[in-house]
């Protein structure tokens, strides 16, 4: 894959919507959006290292989950699981969305299936 940049970086922040839950990062946008050039260079490094070794480090590999009630929900069998990403994690896949359009064409024939459309697969 390409090297990431640092000018693709203030598009990506603007797009992240400010309003979403703080993973297990604690990173909140506005905090991720006020480091300065030659940190953001470092993420973007870090990115990169990641990408290299093909995992990310454990504080980031989890995701917390909240139950969310559906509409007229009265039971907890009612409740729809959401996973909450890492800030910084959200950063790299949107970082990255561009450069996997094409390998996510050739897998799926398309756009990306959701999750519902992949329990029929099987």
């Amino acid at each position: 894959m390409p090297p990431l940049r640092l000018d693709a970086l203030p598009a990506v922040l603007g797009r992240i919507g400010y309003g979403k839950a703080l993973g297990s990062d604690g990173w909140a946008p506005d905090e991720l959006a006020s480091l300065s050039d030659v940190r953001l260079q470092q993420l973007l490094c870090f990115f990169q290292v990641c990408e290299t070794v093909g995992r990310w480090p454990q504080a980031l590999r989890t995701s917390l989950v909240s139950l969310i009630p559906k509409p007229g929900a009265e039971h907890e069998s009612q409740l729809r699981p959401i996973g909450i990403l890492p800030y910084v994690y959200r950063v790299w896949m949107a970082l990255r969305a561009q450069d996997v359009r094409g390998w996510v064409a050739g897998l799926h024939g398309g756009r990306p299936q959701g999750a519902s459309d992949c329990v029929w697969l099987r």
